[in-house]
């Protein structure tokens, strides 16, 4: 059962909520961001980095693909 909220309070708990989801990954790029220089100055590390960056943007544009083509088979008159 949904627990229901006083009048007023959507918006601090909305507020909460954005700042959990991204809080963490704000925080884990400023502990990392100085280490990024020396990684990438190892080739092993750094060829690492770039394939992580190519399966990201694969993925990214295979997801998109998919979802295009699902919303255009689902727009078309009988």
């Amino acid at each position: 059962m949904a627990t229901r909220l006083p009048p007023g309070r959507l918006a601090e708990v909305v507020a909460l909520a954005t700042l959990c989801i991204f809080l963490p990954s704000f925080l884990f790029v400023a502990v990392t961001f100085p280490l990024v220089p020396r990684l990438r100055s190892s080739s092993l590390a750094g060829g690492f980095l770039d394939g992580i960056n190519v399966a990201s943007l694969g993925l990214m544009g295979a997801v998109t693909w998919h979802w295009a083509a699902l919303r255009l088979q689902t727009c078309r008159p009988s």
